[in-house]
């Protein structure tokens, strides 16, 4: 399930949210080189984890630490204005994000277990970085540029900073897991009703429909994912795991990254 789901956010979300990404457009050869990279991590995911798996998965890796680093350039050249250098700052956190989620990828692929985490564990945390730290963070941002707002701004501070403390909560620090999620909750909430706004306005033009179900489907899902925090922490009982990763990460995936990829191509086309 958490495999089917991850293969469906590469290539409907991960993949075509780098043209929506703030900066440099990414050359052809660039695109055929993240395309060609998703194509064959999608490809590993049904495969049994082992040495042809984890092999499959290092060019997504590869493609991607090379975007991330590429990124590092652009930070020197606004280091001379504090208000340039900030205003990159989200759209370089969700490229360094995607090269988090694609080393647990390959972890994941290879079959590695880090200090005995569960298998499911490893994967749910570069589903994590690809869904929250990466399509999450870059429609927020594309929001924030095309309506700046200091709501959209804190919804953004917010996921910066409780995206990595989330997964730490996923490798067993509880308080950062609670922490994090909360961050996460906040900031998916404030996005999701920027986006329905924005929708609202007529912003996404034919697409508007795909921004409100993006919307609605964080007013839903982050809410959840505060409650599973909280009773993660406290022992309270929830929702199993298993459940969770069905129940939230499908509604991520096909609630939110699709749709609002598909609406922020359409109205940034």
């Amino acid at each position: 399930m958490i495999e089917g789901l991850f293969v469906v956010a590469l290539l409907g979300a991960v993949v075509p949210a780098h043209r929506l990404l703030p900066g440099r457009e990414p050359r052809r050869a660039e695109w055929r080189a993240i395309v060609g990279g998703a194509v064959l991590l999608a490809a590993a995911m049904p495969l049994t984890p082992g040495s042809i798996s984890g092999i499959l998965a290092i060019p997504w890796l590869v493609v991607v630490l090379a975007r991330a680093i590429g990124r590092v350039a652009g930070i020197w050249k606004r280091r001379a204005s504090l208000a340039h250098l900030a205003d990159g700052l989200v759209a370089d956190a969700a490229m360094a994000y995607l090269a988090v989620g694609a080393v647990w990828a390959v972890i994941s692929r290879v079959g590695l277990r880090p200090l005995d985490f569960d298998d499911r564990i490893v994967l749910l945390t570069a589903v994590h970085f690809h869904v929250a730290g990466f399509v999450l963070v870059v429609a927020g941002e594309v929001l924030r540029r095309r309506h700046p707002s200091p709501v959209t701004s804190l919804a953004l501070a917010a996921l910066v900073i409780g995206i990595p403390t989330t997964a730490l909560g996923f490798l067993g620090v509880a308080a950062a897991g609670l922490i994090g999620g909360w961050l996460v909750s906040i900031g998916g909430l404030l996005i999701g009703l920027g986006h329905l706004r924005a929708a609202a306005r007529g912003e996404f033009r034919a697409r508007g429909l795909a921004a409100t179900v993006a919307g609605l489907s964080l007013l839903l899902t982050m809410p959840l994912a505060a409650a599973w925090a909280t009773a993660s922490t406290f022992a309270f009982p929830f929702v199993p795991l298993p459940a969770m990763a069905a129940i939230h990460g499908g509604l991520n995936v096909l609630g939110f990254a699709l749709p609002v990829v598909y609406a922020w191509r359409g109205a940034c086309g």
